[in-house]
């Protein structure tokens, strides 16, 4: 892989403010772009049984992320 291009991996749970949640993994591959890391990835959602989550159930994301930005971008694909 390019000393440019960082690869990484997670899992982790997202959360709502009612106390339902639904797990998931990641991965992704980051690079520089004018002086911020963007990260372009690719999220599996697991199961829930959350009423408000389940339409996430066994979906996947795309998503991209840049560092120093308030605005991620998720797009679900069906």
């Amino acid at each position: 892989m390019s000393d440019k291009l960082v690869q990484s991996t997670g899992n982790g749970t997202f959360d709502t403010s009612d106390g339902q949640s639904i797990t998931w993994i990641y991965s992704g591959i980051g690079k520089p772009v004018d002086d911020r890391w963007v990260f372009y990835g690719i999220r599996l959602f697991n199961n829930t049984e959350s009423e408000s989550l389940s339409l996430l159930n066994n979906s996947i994301d795309l998503s991209k992320n840049v560092l120093g930005n308030e605005t991620d971008y998720i797009w679900i694909l069906k």
